[in-house]
């Protein structure tokens, strides 16, 4: 089936199944490029850009925490700020990439650890903003706050009324009794004052010695204030006056106390601190531990993927070692198969040729192909039989004309010895038949001459000594034939008695002259027709065929004077 092809449909199919190879070839280098292409842009593009946003994130967190901690130390503006940027810079723009990347996360645990940092971050922030604006504001310590609002302002009155009292008692004469009152005053006065000391300090400190040194002042402060009611009848009516507010202020400082030591021993004594490390600090511990297992797994990830991005460029640079081979071979493979089935008939062809331009025409073409190659095997085994059978046609043609020319020549002693007959009796029948005795010698040896290259010519036509060897012997027997006929020509003329039986036989043998002319003619026409059948090879002979048309003319006319001689 392949070799009926024609030339144009194997080469064109030769390069159609070449460029399908490539593009076989192609098409597996792009997928294997685009695969290694989606796994680089996985590293580049999400896997780096979720670790850094990761880590950003797990900064803003440390960043916000620690301006608050310097907001709720120091209390300056700039540590708000800076909580600020660290929220607005950090923070939210790191958990928006997040949000973005998300889609394309190979891994679920961190789809849900991204959950859980957008449900604990809220609240986280939630934490810090409570914590920011109550830290330098009273209610921050519970128990200052009581100090500053409750007690201070009672024990300001404690102060300033036992302080009046004090004053007052000094404008009275200096009895024991006086002295023992401003006495008592003036310890009630001086236990007040530190123990309010003793408070603060131990609210600042929580140092358990302030606290105790309170209790020790305040029992004597109790103490002192139980004999000053015992004398409270001894003193003025202005003295009773500011004893009454003092007594107030005490009944409602007593209490405040014990609530602000309780207060200021409980775990939320300071509810900055408290609410920082109960839920500030809590929630952002619980996102950087999900922001750290977040960016583990990415680190892990992308070290997975840049393996898989070199084990992919080795086999992929083998990959592209085998598919060279796996072209070339094929393209090698194809390429001898296209050619030898192109080239073989091809030189079958030429060296075909060549034999017959040698004139060799033994050799058979055998190939057996439907298209141009096959078309011209076949045309030329039709010219090589075609040039045979001009071959043989030739030689055949070369045999007749000499078998003509012996049976001519023998014609010719025939006249000439019935010339010599009858030459007493007619002189000029005599000159008649020696001149067409002369025509006839020159015909027989313009046709003798013309047989020979007749002969030649065939036998050029094909340079085979076999052929030629058969030629000469078929020639040697028709010479044969002729000399037998000669012999009985020359028993028939010497059988002639007279002149009339020799003009009727030079008659007649003018008539064989004219029909040796038309045949003659009739073989310079074969021989024209097998010269053009030749082509370029039956040039010569067309012009050997032209020159036998010429004699049969002249031969057709000398016979016809002849004829004209003898009437």
């Amino acid at each position: 089936m392949f070799n009926d092809l024609k030339l144009r449909t194997k080469i064109g199919g030769g390069y159609a199944i070449m460029g399908f190879i490539l593009i076989i070839i192609v098409l597996i280098t792009i997928n294997q490029f685009t695969q290694l292409k989606e796994v680089n842009n996985r590293i580049m593009n999400l896997r780096s850009p979720t670790a850094r946003s990761s880590l950003m994130m797990l900064n803003g967190v440390n960043h916000s925490l620690a301006a608050l901690r310097g907001w709720m130390i120091l209390g300056k503006d700039k540590f708000k700020v800076e909580r600020e940027q660290a929220w607005s810079k950090e923070i939210e723009p790191s958990l928006q990439t997040l949000r973005e990347f998300a889609a394309d996360w190979t891994n679920p645990e961190n789809i849900e650890r991204l959950k859980t940092i957008e449900s604990a971050i809220g609240e986280f922030k939630k934490a810090q903003q409570e914590i920011e604006d109550i830290a330098q504001r009273s209610e921050n310590v519970p128990s200052i706050h009581m100090l500053l609002t409750e007690a201070s302002p009672q024990a300001a009155i404690l102060a300033a009324r036992i302080t009046r009292m004090i004053d007052l008692e000094k404008e009275q004469p200096g009895t024991p009794e006086r002295k023992n009152i401003l006495g008592i005053m003036a310890d009630v006065r001086g236990t007040t004052g530190l123990g309010l000391a003793a408070i603060r300090a131990y609210l600042l400190s929580g140092e358990s010695g302030f606290k105790d040194q309170f209790n020790t002042l305040w029992e004597k402060n109790s103490k002192r204030f139980k004999d000053l009611q015992q004398v409270a009848n001894l003193l003025t009516p202005e003295q009773k006056k500011a004893f009454n507010s003092f007594k107030q202020a005490r009944e409602l400082f007593v209490p405040l106390p014990p609530k602000m030591f309780h207060s200021r021993q409980s775990e939320d004594w300071n509810r900055a601190n408290y609410w920082l490390g109960t839920k500030a600090a809590p929630r952002g511990a619980k996102v950087v531990k999900e922001l750290n297992a977040m960016a583990d797994d990415q680190k892990k990830l992308m070290l997975e993927d840049e393996a898989t991005v070199q084990k992919m460029n080795a086999l992929f640079n083998r990959f592209m070692w085998i598919l060279l081979f796996v072209g070339m071979t094929a393209c090698l493979i194809l390429g001898f198969i296209i050619t030898n089935a192109i080239t073989k008939p091809i030189n079958k062809v030429v060296d075909f040729a060549s034999q017959i331009s040698l004139g060799d025409l033994s050799s058979f073409l055998d190939i057996k192909s439907g298209g141009e190659v096959g078309k011209m095997a076949a045309a030329l085994n039709l010219m090589s039989e075609n040039l045979k059978q001009n071959q043989t046609q030739m030689i055949e043609n070369a045999k007749n004309v000499r078998i003509r020319v012996k049976v001519q020549n023998e014609i010719l002693s025939m006249v000439k010895e019935s010339s010599s007959g009858v030459a007493d009796n007619s002189k000029h029948f005599s000159e008649s038949t020696a001149t067409l005795s002369k025509l006839l010698s020159a015909q027989s040896q313009i046709i003798e001459g013309i047989s020979e290259q007749i002969e030649e010519v065939a036998v050029s036509s094909n340079n085979n000594a076999e052929h030629a060897s058969k030629a000469i012997s078929i020639s040697e027997k028709a010479a044969e034939v002729a000399g037998t006929g000669n012999e009985q020509m020359r028993n028939l003329i010497t059988a002639m008695a007279s002149i009339t039986d020799s003009s009727r036989k030079i008659s007649r043998i003018l008539e064989v002259l004219e029909d040796i002319s038309g045949q003659t003619n009739l073989l310079a026409l074969n021989a024209t027709i097998e010269a053009a059948r030749a082509g370029d090879a039956g040039k010569g002979f067309a012009v050997v065929a032209q020159e036998v048309k010429e004699l049969a003319n002249r031969s057709s006319e000398s016979v016809k004077e002849t004829s004209a001689l003898l009437e």
